[in-house]
């Protein structure tokens, strides 16, 4: 038998929309822009490349195409 076919697209979407929904309260209640990735590195000590990704996860106009930006487990050490 054939599973059902899932949805994956709109799941993904889903689950990116929380992730950022997350980030910008974060950066809401910390006062940080979201669209200035190197005064957050400078303001908060945090890695340029990391800030950077997730502006980008932020501020993208199409969640899927911000995939590529999400950082890995190895950025949050």
């Amino acid at each position: 038998m054939t599973p059902a076919p899932t949805s994956f697209e709109p799941e993904c979407r889903a689950a990116i929309d929380g992730v950022r929904a997350a980030l910008l309260e974060l950066y809401s209640n910390v006062g940080a822009n979201p669209s200035g990735p190197q005064e957050v590195s400078r303001r908060f000590g945090v890695n340029k490349t990391l800030a950077w990704n997730v502006s980008k996860v932020m501020t993208g106009d199409d969640p899927m195409a911000s995939i590529p930006n999400l950082p890995g487990s190895s950025a949050f050490q």
